[in-house]
């Protein structure tokens, strides 16, 4: 993305062919720079001026979508409980669906660098934790446990929004945090039983 703003109009239609863009996802529609200068009014050269293509519309959406899954995951409380958790996190899904199930669509999770980022922050920020609360359970185990629970997490996620989120979010909620903790508490009974 190209970031020197002279003034606020170019930031302001920055921010409109995001926006733009985004709710093309969202309806299913992939938009090319012809179309979306067409649907804003504005020759190609403007949008050049913005960004560098298309890709470099969905980085910038992803860039700020990640900031507020940061944002949003840093500020809960340590003593929310773990199905309170999911909820803000099915909340959060809820929220940015045009694009997750854009994602999801095209490219799934191994080959996707926002779902890598997503990855790695809930790599460090709670499989690091697990390990210490449960020293007992091999690094090895914990990296086991931490992968198959969140694909199988985002697997979940993937069939709910296939199906149309027929399940209310909380009722979701709660069956992603039974099946993590059924396994999670499988894998404690294990190894931490004396």
């Amino acid at each position: 993305m190209r970031n020197s703003y002279k003034s606020e109009r170019a930031k302001d239609l920055t921010q409109e062919i995001k926006t733009v863009f985004y709710e093309s996802l969202a309806k299913g529609e992939i938009l090319s720079v012809s179309a979306l200068s067409k649907k804003l009014g504005i020759n190609r050269a403007t949008f050049y001026r913005h960004f560098y293509d298309m890709n470099d519309v969905l980085e910038s959406i992803e860039d700020d979508i990640f900031k507020e899954v940061e944002a949003t995951l840093g500020e809960l409380d340590d003593k929310l409980t773990q199905e309170e958790f999911y909820i803000e996190v099915v909340h959060l899904i809820k929220k940015n669906l045009g694009l997750l199930a854009y994602l999801m669509e095209t490219g799934g999770i191994a080959e996707n660098r926002f779902f890598l980022r997503i990855i790695s922050y809930s790599e460090k920020n709670y499989m690091h934790s697990f390990q210490k609360k449960h020293p007992k359970v091999p690094k090895e185990e914990c990296e086991n446990l931490f992968h198959y629970s969140l694909n199988g997490s985002i697997s979940l996620i993937s069939d709910w929004l296939k199906r149309g989120m027929k399940s209310p979010i909380d009722s979701f909620a709660k069956t992603m945090n039974r099946y993590n903790k059924g396994l999670t508490e499988a894998i404690l009974a294990y190894y931490e039983e004396d």
